[in-house]
């Protein structure tokens, strides 16, 4: 072999290893921008999981201030409910003095149209 077909052979074994390299290079590069592609979808998760967070954060105040509220509503229903009962009770007591009242009123009539006894009058 001649010195010439030596460089020869060398300079095409060179150029092969440098479009190899080449190669390499590139598919470096496309791993390279799937990587920066996958990070910025896990920042963009990242930004959306911390966006639901906060969501999730003022749900639960929201319905933590939902559940004073129905407590609130609550003890006012129970209040109302207390007070119908005491009306109804006065109501009650009213009606059964009316009930005397009117029976004592009854009795007087009765003994006005008979002859007036003193002592029915009195033991009214």
């Amino acid at each position: 072999m001649m010195n010439e077909e030596f460089q020869k052979i060398v300079l095409q074994e060179l150029r092969s290893i440098n479009s190899r390299l080449g190669n390499i290079e590139a598919r470096q590069d496309s791993m390279e921008a799937r990587q920066d592609s996958m990070e910025a979808s896990q920042k963009s998760m990242e930004a959306s999981q911390k966006s639901m967070e906060a969501r999730q954060k003022s749900m639960e105040a929201s319905q933590k201030s939902m559940e004073a509220r129905q407590d609130e509503i609550y003890q006012v229903v129970r209040a109302i409910e207390h007070s119908n009962q005491v009306v109804k009770a006065e109501f009650d007591s009213q009606h059964i003095k009316l009930a005397k009242v009117e029976g004592k009123i009854k009795k007087v009539a009765k003994a006005f149209n008979e002859d007036i006894d003193v002592e029915k009058a009195a033991n009214l």
